[in-house]
């Protein structure tokens, strides 16, 4: 019998997957989950999880452990332990073990010109399972992570932290914002995060970054005011947008607005399409696509392009919202 390639072994996998609780089905699980292959461990551990095959649980967690001691070589890219640690966490298990050793694992495999941590993404779904469980010490393992070397795992960190709940980290996530990040994604989440936690309070905090000298904080401060949809927010990014002359700035804060996705802050930016000078409006088309999708927005844009009888700014219009039909 001719040996079955990675492709036959995950097709005999999807062919599991339209009936997973059957017998013969669960007894291939358990021969891929304890396979030699990443990849058929990897989509066995998704099957069960897409299934809620709680009785897997066991195996799962044993797995996960034996890859978890075995040399890097054993799961290159991670992809069966990172897969493992999700399908733990979907089934909703308990054994802190497991995840505390996932929240630890760094795991470096050779790339072009040294070595790259593979790890970070598992590191992330043990924080989750973590704060999911309640873990009496997550904040201790959180904190560790959001000084993580790797900026994904920084970011995983956030959502972790934000995702507890807590009003406990908020001087976590402050403290985070002001000693800054080199990944501009990690100072918005939490920025973000504070605002999801604590709005009325730290609604002021993050709108006084708005004038901050530092790289990188004003944009972050903006984008995390639009993303949080607070009705306060529209009159400080206006405000903001009236006081700043950086036009990569000036994007930003109209973008902000946009975000806030409230028929005022749409009423707002309609207005200035209306009225802004012919090399700024285009911005203002940019920061209105969001809304592309929208027959009632994209029409009233088009009615306001028309109007201002100007072939760049139609020609913006139809790039921004695609042709006018």
């Amino acid at each position: 019998m001719a040996k079955q390639t990675l492709t036959d072994r995950l097709a005999r996998l999807d062919a599991v997957a339209a009936d997973p609780s059957a017998p013969d089905a669960q007894r291939q699980l358990r021969a891929a989950i304890g396979s030699k292959t990443s990849h058929v461990i990897a989509r066995a551990a998704e099957i069960v999880a897409e299934a809620e095959l709680t009785t897997f649980e066991p195996v799962l967690a044993e797995r996960l452990l034996a890859l978890l001691d075995a040399p890097a070589a054993a799961d290159k890219g991670c992809k069966a332990k990172t897969a493992l640690a999700k399908a733990l966490y979907h089934l909703g298990h308990a054994g802190e073990e497991v995840f505390l050793r996932g929240i630890r694992l760094v795991q470096l495999e050779p790339v072009w010109g040294g070595q790259e941590d593979v790890a970070a993404e598992l590191r992330c779904q043990c924080a989750l399972a973590l704060v999911r469980m309640n873990y009496p010490a997550v904040m201790a393992e959180l904190a560790d992570l959001l000084a993580d070397a790797q900026w994904p795992a920084r970011l995983g960190a956030v959502d972790a932290i934000v995702y507890r709940g807590h009003d406990d980290a908020v001087p976590l996530l402050r403290y985070k914002v002001h000693v800054g990040d080199d990944e501009p994604q990690v100072v918005q989440a939490c920025l973000a995060g504070l605002l999801s936690l604590q709005a009325n309070q730290q609604i002021g905090f993050v709108s006084s970054l708005l004038d901050d000298p530092r790289d990188a904080l004003p944009e972050a401060a903006a984008l995390a005011l639009g993303e949080s949809r607070r009705p306060e927010a529209l009159d400080l990014l206006k405000n903001w947008l009236e006081r700043i002359i950086e036009p990569s700035l000036r994007e930003t804060a109209l973008l902000a607005i946009a975000m806030l996705r409230s028929d005022e802050a749409i009423a707002f930016l309609l207005g200035e399409l209306a009225n802004a000078p012919v090399s700024v409006a285009p911005s203002v088309l940019t920061s209105l696509a969001i809304y592309r999708d929208n027959p009632a927005v994209a029409e009233r844009v088009w009615r306001i392009v028309r109007d201002r009888h100007d072939a760049t700014l139609a020609a913006a219009c139809a790039a921004a919202f695609g042709e006018q039909t």
